[in-house]
């Protein structure tokens, strides 16, 4: 006698959906670090490069230097590529560091490494303490104040008349 179950393909599919679900809800935040560091240091890199290479393209005469529109130029789109590039190798990072099976949780991980190193980078060149830091306030030497005034003896100081 053999008993036949016939199994619902809606349980099937809520099964393999729980499943997903599960795997996609482990986050390895470490991961989405490590890209986001891999990011940070790769755009660095490449921008002193083009940094090299902008400055090997200005000659020591000015008949042999480009105009200035063309290297502004030139450089915004440096900038902009090596942070394609950047953005590419930390979600590479991050996605094969999260170790998860689906190749949909670890391009999450990517995602997710690169909105953290996007938030990075427009708070390095928005905060007013990193991108423009504060020179020392020098003290005035024409005003003194009351304290660093010489005292006079006793003497010599002026009294109010009655």
């Amino acid at each position: 006698m053999t008993i036949q179950t016939t199994a619902s393909p809606l349980a099937t599919t809520a099964t393999q959906a729980d499943t997903r679900a599960v795997l996609l809800n482990q986050v390895s935040w470490g991961a989405i670090f490590a890209g986001a560091v891999t990011a940070l240091v790769t755009q660095v890199i490449v921008n002193l490069v083009g940094v090299g290479v902008g400055l090997a393209s200005v000659g020591t005469t000015a008949a042999d230097n480009p105009s200035a529109s063309t290297v502004s130029m030139g450089a915004g789109i440096w900038f902009v590529a090596s942070g394609i590039v950047a953005s590419l190798a930390g979600g590479l990072i991050a996605g094969r560091l999260s170790g998860k099976p689906l190749p949909g949780a670890a391009a999450l991980h990517g995602l997710v490494s690169w909105a953290v190193t996007t938030l990075v980078v427009l708070y390095l060149l928005t905060s007013p303490r990193v991108s423009r830091p504060t020179r020392p306030r020098r003290r005035s030497t024409t005003t003194r104040s009351s304290t660093s005034r010489p005292s006079l003896p006793p003497s010599r100081r002026l009294r109010p008349r009655p």
